[in-house]
């Protein structure tokens, strides 16, 4: 299958919106300046790509405004985690479907494209004296074969991530880390990416993931052997 190729959107477009912060108004109870561009996928393309960092590419559509149909993408609200309002779409009437449901709750969606490789999940926080906590590897399409039918929700059960080599997880805690700290994150965050051996891409992030005791971010942070308790301690003592 081709792939398709989406642009990252115009610098001046996102200036634009950056001073409007929509993120934060999406989202009032992230307050830390990281924490509002991470929630808005355009503004993280664009700092993170400044850093140096592959994203997976897409395009910001507003409310009201079309865009063709190419191959199987990825829609999602700009602003904000994973979701119910995130899907797949593989036909011009999902693709319609799905941007209905993004613009259900905001006023841009985001539109990617379905990377090649393997999507994982990595939970990151750093602490006050540099430290940084990563957690363990969550599969987000396991017992998958098409990137099409990964799932989109933000509920689905921590799945530790097998069969990655040592190097590739190097790579992984590396890209995620870069991320965070491109982002000037605070707290704990969720880095997505897609590895492609031995590319490894940033999908998405989210800032303000679940941390009650069964949420997938803390299922993570225990399989890689820290407790809850350090874990909430370390991100409030930031």
């Amino acid at each position: 299958m081709p792939e398709l190729t989406l642009p990252v959107p115009v610098r001046p477009a996102i200036h634009a919106r950056r001073r409007a912060q929509p993120g934060l108004a999406a989202t009032p109870h992230i307050t830390d300046r990281g924490g509002v561009i991470a929630a808005d996928a355009a503004l993280t393309a664009l700092v993170l790509a400044d850093a140096g960092l592959e994203t997976v590419p897409g395009i910001c559509v507003r409310r009201g405004r079309g865009v063709d149909f190419l191959d199987p993408v990825r829609v999602r609200p700009v602003h904000g985690g994973r979701g119910p309002a995130w899907s797949v779409a593989t036909s011009p009437g999902e693709l319609r479907a799905a941007l209905v449901r993004a613009f259900a709750v905001d006023s841009h969606a985001w539109v990617e494209e379905l990377a090649e490789g393997r999507e994982l999940e990595q939970p990151v926080v750093r602490l006050a004296d540099g430290t940084c906590l990563v957690g363990a590897a969550h599969d987000a399409g396991v017992g998958t074969f098409f990137a099409q039918d990964r799932g989109v929700g933000g509920n689905a059960q921590f799945t530790a991530a097998e069969g990655i080599t040592d190097l590739d997880q190097g790579r992984v805690r590396r890209v995620a880390q870069a991320a965070y700290d491109a982002l000037d994150l605070r707290g704990i965050a969720c880095v997505s990416v897609v590895l492609d051996s031995p590319r490894v891409r940033v999908l998405a992030i989210d800032p303000d993931p679940r941390l009650d005791p069964g949420s997938r971010a803390m299922a993570a942070f225990a399989a890689a052997g820290w407790s809850g308790a350090a874990v909430r301690a370390a991100a409030r003592g930031y």
